[in-house]
């Protein structure tokens, strides 16, 4: 993890989401950070992303390993299908799954938004190529 902001702010928004979502309240508006800022409408909080799921339903630390796992293997089931629809063989499709479910950017910045993209990328262009 590079950086202060998944402790900061990625991980407390979808905590705080979480929180809402149990007490039966949307989770639209984040209102202890000063005068309130917007929490769906936020990127960042990602609040309706399938990678934030495991915060409604798990306890903090579980949730985070599961989301890291979540997205690691969205990647990779993702990059080998996408692969094996261009005809790779099988060992070819598996190691480059393998390679971009692991790589360095996956890896060092697994509670980002951004690997969020990155995991569903494969099936974006799964979905291009047929």
């Amino acid at each position: 993890m590079v950086g202060p902001d998944p402790l900061r702010q990625f991980v407390p928004w979808a905590a705080y989401a979480g929180e809402e979502l149990r007490a039966g309240r949307a989770p639209l508006w984040n209102a202890h950070s000063g005068n309130g800022v917007p929490l769906l409408a936020n990127f960042q909080s990602a609040v309706l992303s399938p990678f934030t799921l495991p915060y409604y339903v798990l306890p903090l630390k579980w949730a985070m390993l599961a989301t890291v796992l979540l997205r690691t293997l969205t990647a990779t089931a993702g990059a080998l299908l996408f692969l094996r629809s261009l005809g790779r063989s099988r060992f070819a499709a598996a190691l480059g799954a393998t390679s971009y479910a692991l790589a360095g950017f996956h890896l060092s910045y697994p509670l980002h938004p951004h690997t969020a993209v990155l995991a569903l990328l494969p099936f974006a262009l799964l979905a291009v190529e047929r």
